[in-house]
């Protein structure tokens, strides 16, 4: 299997795909939301059929760990292009833009924490052959509407402004037209070795400037992109969440009998609440956002190792001195061992 898809204008890294990390991971964000259907799932798998792709950037704002990118467009790149100006409109009509699905939830977060004004045209939506069913608009409106929740939760009140303008129809030829000549002078950014999207790092970059101006420190509710972690006494350190964590917001630390958690790190995909077996793992209601922004890390639980008293194995105890697997062992066959003492 190939780890990489398509060196061209489109490109899919399967190592920082959800599905690549856990088999179970049930992202299927860009294949639900792509126009043509070029995506599909064998195997759990994500594959891509390069020949039904319009490289329309649809499908480049709902991957949560930004495997989908684009030669010609990076949102991130874009948004760093325009921070020096007060007012930004994003709109797909301008030729850069393909489509403003290429925008994620912390990429209009960013754009409503740094502009004064922030306006989006949605109004060719309706109309637009990337929009069937409205499921592009929708989901659009959705990550705005997620943004404008947590900037608000910051303390900070400002929306999205929805521009209007001349409809028009646009037929896929133009769109693909306008995207592809653009990437005549541009070129892929060299790929990073860290895991955390550069939307959220751009995103946690900004509020640690705005740390003393923020009117609140803590936001609550839940949202796509971020996530606090507690882990309860049910946890038996068998350590399956710091293995499949994909981006290592959650790692051992004092020699394998701690679990720690870096908070600005987790982009929220669920995988290590999938893969505990004891359900230990649980979200916390309330985050702090200058801790998650600054990087920081903090323990959520330390076990006392000691050696299993019938098999030698080193097991985390509370207060037990056999590991569990010795404990149902006794449970289930305890009796035929006593009847087998008192045979002798």
């Amino acid at each position: 299997m190939e780890y990489r898809v398509g060196e061209g204008p489109f490109s899919l890294e399967r190592l920082r795909c959800l599905r690549g990390d856990h088999y179970h991971q049930g992202c299927q964000a860009c294949h639900d939301i792509c126009p043509t259907g070029a995506f599909s799932l064998e195997r759990g798998k994500l594959e891509i059929d390069l020949d039904r792709c319009l490289l329309c950037s649809v499908c480049l704002g709902v991957c949560p760990t930004e495997a989908i990118e684009l030669a010609f467009f990076d949102p991130n790149d874009y948004l760093d292009r325009v921070q020096k100006l007060p007012t930004i409109r994003l709109s797909c009509q301008g030729g850069e833009i393909g489509c403003l699905s290429a925008f994620d939830t912390p990429h209009f977060a960013r754009a409503l924490l740094h502009h004064e004004r922030v306006e989006c045209d949605l109004t060719r939506c309706g109309e637009c052959p990337l929009n069937p069913e409205g499921r592009t608009e929708r989901s659009i409106e959705e990550r705005i509407g997620e943004a404008e929740r947590f900037v608000a939760a910051l303390g900070i009140e400002k929306r999205v402004e929805r521009t209007s303008g001349e409809r028009e129809r646009r037929n896929l030829r133009h769109i693909v037209r306008a995207l592809v000549d653009s990437t005549l002078s541009t070129h892929r950014e060299e790929k990073r070795s860290q895991r955390v999207p550069r939307k959220i790092g751009r995103l946690r970059e900004l509020i640690g400037e705005m740390a003393s101006s923020l009117p609140r420190k803590e936001v609550g509710g839940e949202y796509s992109f971020l996530s606090e972690k507690r882990i309860g006494e049910e946890c038996d350190n068998c350590r399956q969440c710091t293995l499949f964590c994909p981006t290592g917001a959650l790692f051992e630390a004092k020699e394998g009998r701690a679990i720690w958690f870096r908070s600005g790190d987790c982009i929220a995909c669920g995988i290590c609440h999938q893969v505990c077996m004891p359900g230990a793992i649980r979200g916390e209601e309330e985050i702090d956002i200058l801790h998650w922004a600054s990087g920081g890390e903090r323990e959520l639980i330390e076990h006392t190792i000691i050696t299993c008293r019938e098999c030698r194995t080193p097991f985390p105890s509370r207060g037990d001195l056999l590991c569990s697997r010795c404990r149902e062992f006794l449970h289930q066959f305890g009796d035929l061992m006593g009847l087998a003492a008192d045979g002798q």
